[in-house]
């Protein structure tokens, strides 16, 4: 994507790095701005199986309630809504954007 001049955003994997984008989720849902599709059972299966905790340092820490759940199209969805946020800020248009669970 890069090589095609795509805007292209590196994640980094660190606990803080995930906090942050994660958070940006939770606000976004508590203000009805991401719909989750009935249909999409996976989706909302670990969404309920997804756990937010402080460690003993006090630092974030985000998991699945269990291996078999698992995070995949949680953090899918994390990073979706993250990137719509860059997106909007630098002016390109989102689709669904602002929609605001109408």
């Amino acid at each position: 994507l890069k090589e095609r001049r795509f805007p292209v955003e590196s994640i980094k994997p660190t606990i803080d790095e995930k906090a942050t984008k994660f958070t940006y989720l939770l606000r976004k849902m508590e203000k009805s701005q991401v719909i989750i599709p009935i249909d999409n059972q996976k989706l909302q299966s670990q969404l309920r199986l997804f756990r937010y905790e402080l460690s003993k340092t006090g630092k974030l820490m985000l998991h699945h309630a269990t291996e078999l759940s698992g995070d995949d199209f949680v953090d899918s969805l994390c990073f979706a809504v993250w990137v719509s946020r860059i997106a909007q800020n630098q002016g390109f248009l989102v689709a669904g954007a602002g929609y605001g669970g109408r």
